[in-house]
């Protein structure tokens, strides 16, 4: 009464306490069992977690010893169900396994198959697909053939396990989804049939088919198009929003979002209007209408206001600090609205996330180059992440003062931040980020000249990419190994590291990161030993990779390598033309950054290699044009000093201090 109807759980324990106590008296076996059960419930509710195992492992016991087999494996579907809920799948299949037996003992056919389909979730969600696979076929032989709804639901499982996060079968997933579109059309089951399309439509989007995959989110739309079901629209349009984007289509995912929105404001679910709103929100963010993205982003914690979810209408502050403060760069306000969605976590007892807003405002004083602050929030982050076990936090947050400390020329600090990095992740045992910790630790190694220390991180980080198998990332690994030899002048053994590198890549096709090794070796043909016949072997080869993998962005870091090699023999003009191809590459991408620290060196150059100054300055302007768009404070600190560098003796030093000066200043903001 009091749990079930109340929704009282504590209250419903304590009488179901009481009550088992009456029933043990009486020795009424049966109510016993079932008792038990409904405590483990109630205890489960209140988040007892652990009293509710041993509630349900009570109530298995008394099934067992009594011989109450149907009640047992009631008791045992509970515990299965507890299990599969807390992630612990071989007890989930242990507990449903046993209850399995005991219908197919009793003939009770229809349970049989619910609890076959509860062992195939199990099997599916520990990733064993084989099993999961081998199990729902198990249920089609033992539903009648007039038994729509469970034939439906069953093709459902068996397409759904096919599909892209388990057996990574689209067709087939396609050809089981189509049975069950067959019987939900006998059935005229339009709901499910729409919801069936959309699934099918994923299963095209990982085949890379965007004309089916939009087909299919239209028949999903065509078949719900009435105002009665703006719920099952505003679903569709959601989904089609989330496809678009897959496939680049920015746009038109922000015209979904947009409708799915709508629709389910219409449809009375403001929550879920608002969860769009935040999609909506970065949608236009990627189109880099930042005004439009702070309106949607507002509107969306005004509703979650007014709904009192302040989980929510904190992620809504989050997004819009963080539109804030990474692409407009005004830090000041990213600042306040990452505390206000801090304090709204803290309301909602969410200190996971508080922690990571703590870390967030961190980052924007660090931005803010207030590094004082940045290391107390960072430090506030890893506090209040140990205090709630938030591990991840921990190691994310000494990862970023790591990388402050080294930035600020501190690089004990640094290794002392890594190390803790390192000791999180170790406690955490993420090998994938371990890997990348013990590399920055190395590569800090590297900063202090401390390199056999280094090494041995190298090589830490090798050993489990290798023994991940993951060959991408492991011949990443090698090729920082060898740019520590090389920073070490070793340039012998930094060669032969590379030459494995590019065996490696060869081996899996990794054309892009392969191109870089590439690039690498010749710089080290260029520099180490001064052979520009093999420098521009190299390098010719990653510029015709680049050019086939049409990736114009690592053919203009190729053109910069081979500019730095023709001026390195003296072939100045062959060095321009390379260049300035970088440069267009660069303006048509929009990298505006890039494009300005090119035109900087194309002044260096038209300055010191043709003695024209007044070109040199005009490539600056262009240059400071740039710049006055970006929020980088490297870039215009570099800007005025080589302007500082390019005016001619001639001009007064009063002239010349004030631009030092000027530089100095912009580097102490």
């Amino acid at each position: 009464m009091y749990s079930d109807e109340m929704d009282k759980p504590t209250d419903g324990v304590a009488n179901y306490e009481r009550a088992f106590r009456i029933y043990t008296a009486l020795r009424d076996t049966a109510s016993m069992i079932d008792l038990k059960r409904n405590m483990a419930i109630n205890y489960n509710k209140i988040k007892e977690v652990n009293k509710a195992k041993t509630a349900i492992a009570e109530a298995v016991t008394y099934g067992r010893a009594w011989n109450k087999p149907q009640k047992l494996a009631y008791a045992l579907d509970y515990e299965g169900l507890l299990h599969f809920n807390l992630g612990e799948f071989s007890k989930s299949i242990v507990s449903y396994t046993e209850s399995e037996k005991i219908y197919a003992r009793l003939r009770d056919t229809a349970r049989l198959i619910t609890t076959k389909r509860n062992i195939y979730k199990s099997y599916r969600d520990s990733k064993n697909t084989k099993a999961a696979v081998a199990k729902i076929k198990e249920v089609f032989p033992l539903i009648k053939t007039d038994d729509n709804a469970q034939l439906s639901d069953a093709w459902w499982d068996l397409a759904y396990i096919h599909g892209k996060d388990y057996v990574n079968d689209p067709r087939k997933a396609i050809e089981y989804y189509g049975e069950a579109v067959k019987i939900y059309k006998i059935n005229g089951d339009t709901t499910n049939l729409a919801t069936v399309y959309n699934n099918i439509a994923y299963q095209y989007r990982d085949l890379r088919d965007s004309v089916n995959a939009y087909k299919n989110h239209q028949l999903a739309l065509t078949i719900t198009n009435v105002k009665h079901r703006a719920d099952e629209q505003a679903d569709t349009h959601d989904r089609w929003a989330v496809t678009c984007k897959h496939f680049g289509n920015i746009s038109q995912s922000l015209f979904h979002y947009r409708e799915s929105a709508r629709l389910f404001k219409m449809a009375g679910n403001e929550h879920k209007s608002a969860q769009l709103l935040l999609n909506v929100g970065k949608a236009y963010a990627s189109l880099k209408n930042y005004s439009k993205a702070n309106e949607s982003f507002l509107e969306a914690v005004a509703v979650f206001k007014k709904l009192g979810d302040k989980g929510q209408e904190a992620e809504s502050h989050w997004e819009y600090a963080y539109n804030q403060g990474t692409y407009l760069f005004n830090y000041n306000e990213a600042i306040v609205r990452y505390r206000t969605a801090y304090g709204l976590y803290m309301e909602a007892a969410d200190s996971v996330n508080a922690s990571v807003m703590l870390s967030n405002i961190g980052q924007n004083y660090w931005s803010k180059l207030d590094f004082e602050k940045a290391i107390e929030s960072h430090q506030a982050a890893i506090a209040l992440a140990r205090k709630c076990r938030n591990l991840t936090q921990v190691a994310s947050s000494w990862s970023k003062l790591a990388t402050l400390f080294t930035e600020t020329n501190n690089p004990v600090a640094a290794k002392e931040a890594l190390n803790s990095t390192v000791e999180a992740l170790q406690q955490l045992n993420d090998s994938t980020k371990l890997s990348t910790a013990y590399q920055d630790l190395a590569a800090s190694y590297v900063k202090t000249k401390e390199f056999n220390t280094a090494f041995d991180y190298y090589n830490k980080a090798i050993g489990i990419l290798k023994k991940n198998n993951d060959t991408i990332n492991w011949a990443l690994a090698i090729s920082n190994l060898a740019n520590g030899y090389q920073s070490k002048t070793d340039f012998k053994q930094a060669e032969k590291l590379y030459l494995d590198v590019l065996a490696l890549q060869r081996k899996v096709k990794d054309k892009p990161n392969l191109i870089y090794t590439l690039a690498n070796l010749g710089t080290l043909a260029q520099a180490g030993d001064n052979n520009y016949k093999k420098a521009g072997t190299y390098f010719d080869e990653a510029v015709k990779l680049a050019t086939e993998i049409k990736d114009d962005n690592i053919l203009a870091f190729c053109y910069l390598r081979l500019k730095g090699l023709n001026r390195a023999q003296g072939k100045f003009v062959v060095a321009e033309d390379y260049i300035k191809k970088a440069l267009d590459i660069y303006v048509k991408a929009n990298r505006n950054k890039d494009a300005a620290y090119t035109l900087v060196e194309m002044g260096n150059d038209a300055s010191y290699v043709y003695g024209d100054n007044v070109k040199a300055v005009k490539l600056l302007d262009q240059a400071q044009l740039i710049s006055d768009t970006l929020n980088d404070i490297t870039l215009k600190a570099y800007l005025l000093e080589v302007r500082s560098m390019l005016w001619p003796r001639r001009v007064s030093f009063k002239k010349r201090w004030n631009l030092a000066t000027r530089v100095l200043n912009c580097i102490a903001a």
